[in-house]
């Protein structure tokens, strides 16, 4: 009897072990179960008859109805069958539970083939927690309940009358719906002209509003995640203030390889700072406000605000953030989404010496950087006396290593190469590394190192791309800085993103955006700077074909120093995996 109540992941329908049918013949009716003890796409099923449903003068076909059900019937007149489709379904993985996706067969005799009555739709989900969804037609079509069901002229179950129609269908899935599983609604076959509306709970509703046609033994696959977005305003906001934004948009550094312009405007003031998201509502001032990336709110974290609009910075771009407004009596002023939005995720608030950003959201090769997970900027050295500091820097940014670039005599200008003391009780691995001490204790003085000894430094900078790579794998993040945070940090971030992939363009303009803090302007021609520039000139010296990342790959592979291994080709996939989002 191949009619098949299961699902395989291949779209194959089976019997299941245990499937029970309801045979009738006349007045008569049976209740048979499968014999199978495995899935299987025939099935012999066994039991207790009457013995007129069997005798051999008997007169009428053989009717078969699956699921069994005592509530089922069969009329010998109208030659019809009565059935229910629950409109209350129970989820599983690949498939559709027991019991749900009703089939009829008749035959003459007790071999009989079973065709299916049901359609549906296939969907997955992005979300976890979600435990329970209910779908209507947008006009309230019938998509279950109690039917009357014959024939029609190809021997295929049809829906002959509506007797108890039930206008919603609800799936639920106790131990919560797994993201990225299919799963299905089982319904009546139906034409939904204007779509469907999905229910999920806690004021989440998705619309669908493209025709669909919902045929018998076929299931419509939702070609996206169902939760992907809902019924609630959709917000964007630009995280990157103006004067940066005109900077990363109108500047280009493509047509000029050889590093001698430099576009950083002279007349603007600080420019570094982020501009904060803005949460604005009606209705009057709020009691509490949550936000979450889960649209279920959890987990989820509370921000500071009653009057609107509430300043929220340190988001990260591309990420939908939910968030609730609370009115008095738990009434809920707003629900909506926000994204921010902008290439370049600055951070106000952590070093004196200002220039913090993510080293996220460069385009790369086949995506672009990943964001939250290496941070540069300027030094620390005063963070202890500002909780608020340490609470973006460990909490919000969740900060676990410091790799300090200076490596200078204690008390000179650029530092300590000792353990910063203003962290030493604070949870942080700490790393000194001096990629050249240009700072010359007996002048007081600093000079730019030639292109030599810049090549004589490689190997620490091969010692903390080797270090980098090693925190990312074991998913710590890391903060580097030197002083400022412009040249010894700036060109370190050069050769990784360079490793990555991103154009020569962009590195330049992530090196000189340093120049927003003013007090640290390092130009890409070398006008500022001791470190970008030298490097530059000895990476094309030192590798002269190809381009920036295939310059930078074959020094990062090149022994400098005894005492270093050069970088392996495993070991630059590995950062590439890190830190490339695709």
């Amino acid at each position: 009897m191949p009619a098949k109540t299961s699902r395989d992941a291949a779209g194959t329908f089976y019997w299941t072990p245990g499937d029970e049918i309801h045979i009738f013949r006349g007045e008569a009716e049976g209740r048979l179960k499968s014999t199978n003890t495995v899935p299987a796409p025939a099935a012999e099923f066994k039991g207790s008859v009457p013995a007129e449903l069997l005798d051999a003068a008997g007169e009428g076909l053989f009717w078969g109805l699956y699921p069994y059900n005592e509530s089922n019937r069969f009329d010998a007149a109208s030659q019809t069958l009565t059935t229910t489709v629950p409109p209350d379904q129970i989820a599983a993985e690949g498939t559709f539970a027991d019991g749900q996706f009703v089939s009829v067969g008749c035959s003459d005799t007790l071999s009989m083939t079973f065709h299916h009555l049901c359609s549906g739709i296939r969907f997955s989900l992005s979300y976890p927690g979600i435990t329970r969804i209910t779908l209507r037609g947008r006009h309230d079509e019938v998509l279950a309940g109690k039917v009357e069901v014959a024939l029609d002229e190809d021997g295929h179950p049809v829906v002959r009358e509506v007797l108890e129609g039930a206008t919603a269908v609800t799936l639920s899935c106790p131990e919560g719906f797994r993201p990225g599983v299919d799963y299905f609604f089982v319904t009546l076959p139906v034409s939904l002209p204007d779509g469907f509306v999905l229910d999920f709970g806690d004021g989440l509703t998705r619309s669908v509003t493209t025709e669909l046609s919902l045929n018998r033994a076929r299931f419509q696959w939702s070609l996206s995640t169902l939760d992907s977005i809902f019924d609630i305003p959709y917000e964007t906001f630009d995280i990157v203030n103006t004067k940066a934004r005109n900077y990363l948009t109108n500047v280009d550094y493509s047509g000029d390889p050889d590093y001698t312009q430099s576009q950083v405007p002279t007349s603007w003031s600080r420019w570094d700072s982020p501009v904060p998201v803005s949460l604005s509502w009606t209705g009057g001032n709020a009691t509490g406000i949550r936000m979450s990336l889960s649209p279920f709110f959890e987990p989820s974290f509370s921000v500071d605000g009653t009057s609107s609009p509430v300043k929220v910075p340190h988001l990260i771009p591309g990420r939908k953030y939910y968030y609730k407004v609370m009115g008095s009596g738990d009434s809920v002023l707003k629900l909506a989404c926000v994204t921010p939005i902008g290439p370049l995720r600055m951070v106000d608030g952590i070093s004196s010496a200002g220039n913090v950003r993510d080293l996220g959201g460069w385009e790369a090769d086949e995506g672009h950087l990943a964001y939250g997970k290496l941070f540069r900027g300027g030094n620390l050295d005063d963070i202890q006396s500002r909780p608020a500091a340490k609470d973006i820097l460990f909490n919000i940014l969740g900060v676990s290593v410091d790799l300090d670039l200076r490596g200078m005599p204690p008390g000179s200008a650029g530092g300590s190469g000792e353990k910063n003391p203003w962290l030493e009780s604070d949870p942080i691995e700490y790393v000194n590394l001096q990629p050249w001490n240009y700072f010359v204790a007996s002048t007081n003085q600093y000079y730019k190192p030639t292109e030599a000894e810049m090549g004589a430094s490689a190997e620490i900078y091969q010692s903390a791309l080797r270090s980098i790579i090693g925190w990312l794998g074991e998913g710590k993040v890391v903060y580097i800085h030197c002083h400022g945070g412009s040249d010894r940090t700036g060109t370190l971030a050069f050769l990784i993103e360079a490793l990555l992939g991103v154009s020569e363009s962009d590195l330049s303009k992530d090196y000189e955006i340093t120049c927003a803090t003013v007090s640290n302007i390092r130009r890409r021609n070398g006008n500022g700077g001791w470190f970008f520039a030298p490097m530059v000139r000895y990476l094309r010296t030192f590798a002269p074909e190809g381009n920036i990342k295939d310059q930078v790959t074959a020094w990062a592979m090149t022994r400098h120093a005894e005492s270093v291994e050069p970088l392996t080709g495993e070991e630059i996939a590995l950062l590439r995996q890190y830190m490339i989002e695709r």
